[in-house]
């Protein structure tokens, strides 16, 4: 992976060398109250993410800084050194400066990546920190989706992967380039035979320019990073890099900041858990990040070898979802041990109470929620690891100099502050609350009208803090199940179905309905080896659901639940297959024998059904107007294509 010559050769910028992170393991409110009486920005030994690499790099230049999996085994491994990361860094950002300002100007580039896990997209990404911004791109969008990203972020450069590093929007790069033709230059990773290849470009670049660079840090902004936001439409989140670097640093107190500690590394890095909680955090500790592959959690091989590749590299801690965790409990070889594993967080869900239970009982290791936002930088809540059981179903506490309180709201506007226990949207305020979004909507972000002068950014999810000050999450606002005006919380619905041994994962979703809007219903996923019947499982969660209303109306048993690109449960993807199930339930209704396709168009607030091979009963007038009348009723549109 070296793109030159002895890159330890080459000198480390004496303004960071020398310069040490602050060390802490957070464990007690002690640990808390003694952190909050010092400067967030003094746990830092730079303002910039660059010279926090730079420093680690300093002190254990030859250490590994990232080891690299091309694929699931573990003897194909990769090192790249401190020294040799920190080279390419620098390179990267000479190369993204030059590509701008071929004339000697000092315009920021704005650089998107669009790649998996690989040491270069990490470079590229420092590196275009280092002297602009970097736009991380979910490779899995359509062409047409990524090209309004790259618009909307003013993109100057496109950093790709090609197919040798697996399936992407890659394979489709001519349509992609066609929709973004105002690139100023193209670079690939996977293919150093290319005239495009990043790593050519970073070869010829000369590394001693980059001292002579108009760098960027503190409160200068360094990601625009995508996300759905708080109202589900797609936005840019900036962050800036003294934040960026303080939620890095809070997530190494958190898990371990210890220097000898292995990350691994699972999790993409167009998602903020990946890129800043994982990736990042490791790196300005001078820890090891391991890249699970370059497809991390989704490469179903790395997930049926977790523990041999956790025993091989000495894995000290990860962070992965509930999701994840289950499968890893469940692998034949989990009973061989855990090997150096101390600390497992798991975020972008609520951890199932059965599966913290039986995770301890099989390892000795305490599941650990955490919880955050794109909007506040990554994690801004969690357990520390006291050697005591996390509390059940809370979050935690807010991590140093933030604080998590329960608001009611009419949309952005404070109406008053919830009493402890009661439930109200969370919202957050503290050192890594975000600047808000790019462009359009700016502010959509804050709390407006908040008492005080403290700056309130609002989550969207539900939930309570009690006198403890630890954090319960209820469920996003969009989640909630409304019958017939009635809110039901899909957590007790999933609660109860979990009581079956044979369920790995339940998801609580909205059935629509023509009168009450929507009932409850179920999707599981079982465990390996284990069956049950949809009549089973509702006489399980009839047995254990005391609210008559929140009885699932049907249970629908899948294979595989879907999943998101960043490793979340895909509850959109879940919701669309519940309106393409009750479109086929009314359609046969309406017109017994005719199996239509059907399929969701969610690009509008309002999802669409379209459906296929209807054209034989729709030919009268009487099957047409009873198609138009049996659908009027529901929330969502449905539309004939024949």
């Amino acid at each position: 992976m070296r793109v030159s010559g002895s890159a330890t050769e080459r000198p480390i910028d004496s303004a960071v060398a020398g310069k040490a992170i602050h060390r802490m393991r957070l464990r007690t409110v002690e640990d808390r109250l003694a952190l909050e009486t010092m400067a967030p920005a003094s746990m830092l030994p730079d303002d910039s993410i660059h010279g926090c690499i730079a420093a680690a790099a300093a002190i254990e230049p030859d250490k590994a800084a990232i080891i690299f999996m091309p694929g699931a085994e573990t003897g194909e491994a990769i090192s790249v050194s401190y020294a040799e990361h920190l080279d390419q860094i620098e390179r990267a950002a000479v190369l993204f400066h030059q590509s701008v300002n071929p004339d000697g100007g000092s315009r920021p580039p704005v650089v998107s990546v669009i790649a998996p896990l690989h040491p270069l997209a990490m470079a590229a990404t420092w590196g275009a920190q280092s002297v602009g911004l970097v736009n991380p791109v979910n490779p899995f969008l359509a062409p047409a989706g990524i090209a309004a990203l790259l618009k909307a972020s003013g993109t100057d450069i496109l950093v790709c992967a090609t197919s040798a590093l697996g399936q992407g929007v890659w394979d489709q790069m001519d349509e992609l380039l066609a929709a973004a033709p105002n690139l100023r230059a193209v670079f690939l990773i996977g293919d150093p035979d290319d005239p495009r290849s990043l790593e050519r470009a970073l070869a010829g670049v000369d590394r001693a320019r980059f001292a002579a660079l108009p760098r960027r840090g503190g409160n200068d902004e360094c990601t625009l990073m995508p996300t759905g936001g708080t109202t589900g439409a797609p936005k840019l989140v900036r962050h800036t890099h003294i934040k960026t670097l303080l939620n890095a640093w809070m997530m190494g107190a958190l898990m371990g900041s210890a220097r000898e500690d292995v990350v691994g590394q699972g999790m993409p890095h167009f998602h903020v858990g990946g890129l800043v909680c994982a990736a990042l955090r490791a790196l300005i500790y001078g820890q090891t990040v391991v890249l699970m592959s370059p497809d991390g959690y989704r490469n179903s091989q790395v997930v049926a070898r977790f523990w041999q590749i956790a025993r091989t590299f000495g894995l000290t801690n990860v962070i992965a979802t509930p999701t994840s965790a289950a499968a890893f409990m469940n692998l034949p070889d989990a009973a061989e041990g855990h090997g150096s594993i101390h600390t497992f967080a798991c975020g972008g869900a609520t951890i199932p109470v059965e599966l913290l239970h039986g995770f301890h009982a099989k390892f000795g290791i305490h599941l650990r929620e955490v919880w955050g936002m794109t909007e506040f930088h990554g994690v801004v809540c969690g357990h520390p690891d006291d050697g005591k059981m996390p509390r059940l179903g809370s979050t935690g506490r807010a991590h140093p100099w933030h604080e998590v309180r329960a608001f009611k709201l009419d949309g952005n506007r404070f109406l008053g502050e919830c009493a402890p226990g009661e439930q109200g949207v969370l919202v957050v305020r503290g050192a890594c609350v975000g600047e808000g979004y790019h462009g359009d909507g700016a502010d959509e972000l804050f709390v407006a009208d908040a008492p005080g002068e403290e700056v309130w950014g609002m989550t969207g999810d539900l939930g309570t803090v009690d006198e403890d000050g630890y954090v319960w999450i209820h469920g996003r606002e969009k989640d909630l199940i409304i019958r017939g005006g009635a809110n039901i919380d899909p957590k007790v619905i999933e609660e109860a179905l979990q009581k079956h041994p044979a369920v790995l994962i339940p998801v609580g979703i909205g059935y629509p309905d023509p009168r009450l809007g929507e009932k409850p219903m179920a999707f599981v996923q079982l465990r390996e080896g284990c069956s049950a019947t949809e009549d089973e499982l509702m006489a399980v969660a009839a047995a254990h659901i005391a609210e008559r209303a929140a009885l699932p109306c049907r249970i629908s048993i899948l294979d595989r639940l879907p999943i998101t690109g960043a490793g979340k449960l895909d509850k959109p993807a879940l919701r669309h297959r519940a309106i393409q199930d009750a479109v086929a339930d009314e359609l046969r209704r309406l017109f017994p024998g005719v199996s239509p396709e059907i399929r969701i168009d969610a690009l509008n607030k309002r999802p669409v059904a379209l459906v296929s091979g209807l054209a034989p009963v729709l030919r009268d007038d009487a099957g047409r107007q009873a198609f138009k009348h049996a659908f009027a009723p529901y929330a969502f549109a449905v539309e004939a294509r024949d």
